[in-house]
């Protein structure tokens, strides 16, 4: 009985290395694909590549937008982004 309990440890660690390499194997073309396209997101202009991260980023894991704002530091978040945008528009404002 020990035996058969040694063995089927053996051929599970085979399996899952198996698994493992087939894994790194598919990373490589997967890999040189995302530095493809990678090169056509920095193309993009920053006034548009910015507010697509950041909407991503307040969206997060958990797919909701409304669970972004029942986290406590959401409105620092939101200050932290609005704040050179909202001064360049006053400065802009009081130099007229």
């Amino acid at each position: 009985m020990g035996g058969e309990k040694g063995t089927s440890l053996i051929l599970a660690g085979l399996a899952a290395s198996r698994s493992f390499l087939l894994a790194n194997l598919l990373l490589i073309p997967i890999g040189l694909l995302a530095i493809k396209t990678g090169g056509y997101v920095v193309r993009v202009p920053r006034r548009v590549l910015l507010p697509v991260i950041l909407l991503f980023c307040v969206i997060g894991s958990d797919g909701s937008l409304l669970a972004f704002f029942a986290r406590p530091m959401a409105a620092a978040c939101i200050l932290l982004w609005l704040t050179p945008p909202l001064l360049a528009m006053l400065r802009r404002k009081a130099s007229r």
